[in-house]
Formats: C-alpha cells, sequence, structure tokens
C-alpha cells in the first residue's frame, strides 16, 4: 500500500506539502497541485482519514442513513452527496437501516460511537431515534422529512408537484382522474395528494376517494394493484401517479389490459429519473432534484460543522414539469 512518502517522492515534493494540498491548509501552485493529484492516482494512494481526524481531534467521517439503497431516488442523492463530501475531504459512511426503526438506531449509535462529525438522515425521521446524536450536540441534516430537532431541513415541493401534475391532465380534458400512491401517511406523500385535490378543485371537480389507491414501490406490486382497479370496472380517464415505479407499474397494466396511452388513459408519473425517457411511450413526469438533495444535504452539514444555525432551517426546492407522450 503506497504512503504520502511515496506519493512526495513521485512529486517531488515534502510530505507536508501533500498535507496542505489534501487538506486546503495552505496555497500551493497549480502545476505542484496537479503533479501531487496526478502521483496520488498513478499510486493509487489513499489517505488515512481516521489517523488525520486523531491528530486534529476532530472528525471527517459523515455518517449518513438511508431507508433502502437500492431505490434509484436514495441512489441519485447518496452519488452526489459523497461526491461533494469527497471534494472537501470528508468520508462518508453510508449505512441502509430498511425502515427498520431497531436497525437505525442502532447503526446511528454505533456512528455515534466512532465519532462522526455530523449525520445526513434520508427519510429517517421519525423512524429512527436521534437520541444519542442529540446528546452529544452533532449536527444533523434531514433529507426528504421534516424534523424539529435536526439543524437543516432538504425537502421538495411536492404540493406543487402533485398540483402540476394533475392541473396538466385537466387541461388535457380529464375529468376523473386516478391518483396512485405510495403512502398517504408519509409527509412527501401527502403533499403530492393536497396538491392532486386542489387541482381537481381549481378546475371545478369534486374529489372522490375511491380514484385514490396505495400501492408498493415495486413495479410488480404496482401493475397488481393497477390491475385489481381496473377490476372494478371505475370509469377513469388520467392518472397521476406519485412515484415512477407507480407510473411505470400503472403504464404497463393499461397496456397490457388493451388501453392507449394516452389516446384512452393520460398517465403523469413523479421523480423523472432517465427511465422515464424511455418508456414506451415516453413518460410525462413531475422531475425532483435528487442530485441537488444531495449536494445541498453535504454543503449543509459542512458548514453547520463550522457554525451551527441558531434554529432548525427549511430547504424547499422546486420541482418542474416535463411534458413527453403519455399526455
Amino acid at each position: 500500500m503506497s504512503t504520502i512518502k511515496d506519493v512526495a517522492r513521485l512529486a517531488k515534493v515534502a510530505p507536508s506539502t501533500i498535507s496542505n494540498v489534501l487538506n486546503g491548509t495552505k496555497h500551493v501552485s497549480p502545476e505542484t497541485e496537479m503533479r501531487i493529484r496526478d502521483a496520488i492516482q498513478a499510486l493509487n494512494y489513499s489517505p488515512n482519514f481516521a489517523a488525520r481526524s486523531l491528530k486534529r481531534n476532530g472528525s471527517n467521517m459523515i455518517g449518513v442513513l438511508t431507508p433502502n439503497v437500492t431505490n434509484f431516488f436514495f441512489d441519485y442523492i447518496l452519488d452526489a452527496l459523497d461526491a461533494r463530501l469527497i471534494e472537501s475531504n470528508y468520508q462518508s459512511i453510508i449505512c441502509n437501516f430498511y425502515e427498520d426503526r431497531q436497525r437505525g438506531t442502532d447503526l446511528l449509535q454505533r456512528m455515534v460511537n466512532q465519532g462522526v462529525a455530523g449525520l445526513i438522515l434520508i427519510e429517517a425521521v421519525p423512524v429512527i431515534d436521534l437520541s444519542p446524536a442529540i446528546e452529544k450536540n452533532i449536527p444533523m441534516v434531514s433529507v426528504d422529512v421534516r424534523s424539529n430537532v435536526t439543524d437543516h431541513n432538504i425537502l421538495v415541493d411536492n404540493y406543487e408537484g402533485g398540483y402540476m401534475a394533475t392541473d396538466l391532465l385537466c387541461r388535457k380534458g380529464c375529468r376523473r382522474i386516478l391518483h396512485i400512491s405510495q403512502s398517504v401517511k408519509a409527509e412527501a406523500y401527502l403533499d403530492r395528494l393536497y396538491g392532486y385535490r386542489n387541482a381537481l378543485q381549481s378546475h371545478g371537480l369534486s374529489y372522490d376517494d375511491s380514484l385514490v389507491i396505495e400501492s408498493a414501490p415495486k413495479y410488480d406490486q404496482a401493475v397488481q394493484d393497477m390491475n385489481v382497479f381496473l377490476g372494478r370496472n371505475s370509469p377513469f380517464d388520467g392518472v397521476f401517479a406519485a412515484s415512477y415505479h407507480l407510473a411505470a407499474g400503472a403504464l404497463i397494466a393499461l397496456v397490457n389490459a388493451g388501453y392507449r396511452v394516452p389516446e384512452d388513459i393520460k398517465l403523469v408519473g413523479f421523480d423523472d429519473p432517465i427511465d422515464a425517457s424511455y418508456t414506451i411511450p415516453p413518460m410525462t413526469s413531475v422531475y425532483q432534484p435528487m442530485r441537488e438533495m444531495g449536494t445541498l444535504a453535504a454543503e449543509l452539514i459542512l458548514s453547520t460543522i463550522e457554525k451551527r444555525p441558531e434554529s432548525p432551517q427549511l430547504h424547499i426546492l422546486k420541482t418542474t414539469l416535463f411534458e413527453r407522450e403519455t399526455t
């Protein structure tokens, strides 16, 4: 394994210069920095973050808790925040708690014991007991769920997204719009439901509880639940699905049942990963800025480590509607 002395010899600089570049503690010329970066890459050198942290009586480890690393929503966020932390010479410890309260609480306690400098909690509130972090006064950022005990809360304007999706369907002539939600008890999905209801009202349409169904964030389950609804023979001419998985599952079920999209049924999804452009037909979808959420989470935890806000701060990111061929 390469050492900092190996890098220094190859780059023809002192080891202290390597440290200055890695820690950003002292300016070096662009030419010298480039030579050092080339040497680090050539030798596949990995700094010992733990040792560096102990020397300065601090930590550059950031704990990240997520309920599902396999879901593209969390994957986009994690990829962006990890990249931003690396830029600042911080290391993320990413743990999956599988929406299990006890597992999540145990993982958080372990991170606290390891001396993390901060915590980024993705849909972890109120599932996980945060008291170990609160007792140690560790900076925390909550993503996609509002909390009154974290320093920062990052949300998407889910109400606006739900309103825009339903408003578009109404303007396209839909009068009975099915809403498929993941869980109307979760804050994000509840806000999307409110947007749906108010958009209907603004177009003079009444809310019908029978046109709201819940499913799971899995394609096969969404297909199954859509098929169950189709079996009721309840008339509808539009679908607003509150996530991409739900929208894709609904689209599959509709096509398999012989419906033409958008001629017979119009459909709008949510999230808008790159896959939405490749469905057949390409899906109209509300984009929520997942990568921006991850980058902002990293930037906020870093700034909070330096200076704590006096009270919890709320950051709401805007959504965008991309109209394609399902409407």
